[in-house]
């Protein structure tokens, strides 16, 4: 294949993937058709299966390139040099800054986790969730703190995607301090988990029962 060839194909598979990435973010998979997507990137259905096989496919790609750039990042974070607090303090503005700046990223994790589709939730469990389930479980398990890991890491992602789809109406808000701050809003949000990490039940508390 010719160089100028490669590009535009190159070119086209991209343009294809972020058009789709849009219309998957606002709409969800269910919400979306293969031809909302060709009629939206301006092509004919021929051209947009020559690149993916079906709609599954494609929304697979964009959930992994979507997943994988994050998880990099959030991984890199766990693994930086420091105590178990400083990779925690850290992680926790990484997972903030990238769910509060990239808008469609959010969604998509929202919608993976609202949608019926248990597909799409393996997908986003296999692609991203688990890592970042396990790699912050780890540094919590690392600290010197009897809390439950389990508890304390799915509460702590709860709380950040929950407090990120706040945001947009905390703005709003009459009586609340940071609705004209998001940075310190940010901040803040960072100091009152890592504070509330100590009364989170213990590991001897709420144990599930052994099968």
């Amino acid at each position: 294949m010719a160089k100028s060839e490669a590009n535009e194909t190159t070119s086209m598979r991209d343009r294809i993937l972020a058009v789709a990435t849009e219309l998957f973010s606002a709409k969800g998979f269910e919400g979306v058709s293969i031809r909302n997507i060709a009629n939206e990137v301006g092509v004919k259905l021929p051209t947009l299966y020559y690149y993916f096989k079906d709609k599954r496919d494609l929304y697979e790609e964009v959930e992994s390139t979507a997943y994988g750039e994050a998880r990099d990042r959030l991984e890199k974070v766990l693994h930086l040099s420091g105590t178990p607090e400083e990779r925690l303090r850290k992680f926790l503005e990484e997972l903030i800054s990238i769910l509060d700046k990239d808008i469609r990223f959010y969604r998509l994790v929202q919608r993976n986790l609202l949608e019926s589709d248990p597909e799409n939730r393996k997908f986003l469990v296999k692609n991203g969730l688990q890592a970042l389930f396990d790699g912050l479980k780890n540094v919590i398990e690392s600290l010197d703190t009897k809390t439950n890991a389990d508890i304390a890491t799915m509460g702590i992602l709860a709380t950040v995607i929950g407090f990120i789809g706040l945001k947009g109406g905390a703005q709003f808000l009459d009586n609340y301090n940071y609705a004209k701050k998001p940075a310190k809003a940010n901040q803040a949000m960072v100091e009152a988990i890592l504070y509330t990490l100590e009364y989170l039940p213990k590991k001897d508390q709420r144990e599930p029962a052994a099968s």
